[in-house]
């Protein structure tokens, strides 16, 4: 059964981006700066967490703790929303982003109207 997501049923602006990699953050921290307090952002992503890959070799070395190259998406945004969830389909006509979250239940998220749906590869 699909659930719908009610962040702020009364916004008129969201905009939902898909993948929370180092794309999906840096878009997140350009809008967070570029855009209106009332436009909702809001980040889809299947790891709850970002992990900074180009220093992975010094964890392997024992240089640096594996804790100094994992941190939480969440963290290093203010006003942007997270939801840890694994986006099963995109529907265009109907400006909706449908997702598993990770007890396996389906639900989708309004992609508001002006409708800005961006995917980020991770």
């Amino acid at each position: 059964m699909k659930k719908r997501e009610a962040f702020a049923p009364d916004l008129s602006e969201r905009i939902v981006i898909v993948g929370g990699g180092f794309a999906g953050v840096t878009l997140a921290q350009q809008l967070e700066r570029s855009l209106p307090v009332h436009t909702e952002i809001v980040v889809l992503s299947a790891d709850n967490h970002l992990v900074f890959t180009p220093m992975l070799p010094e964890v392997v070395g024992r240089t640096i703790s594996p804790l100094h190259v994992v941190i939480a998406g969440r963290q290093l945004t203010r006003r942007t929303k997270w939801l840890e969830a694994r986006v099963s389909r995109i529907d265009r006509e109907k400006n909706e982003a449908h997702y598993l979250r990770p007890d396996g239940t389906a639900a989708s998220i309004d992609a508001g109207d002006p409708s800005v749906l961006s995917r980020v590869e991770a």
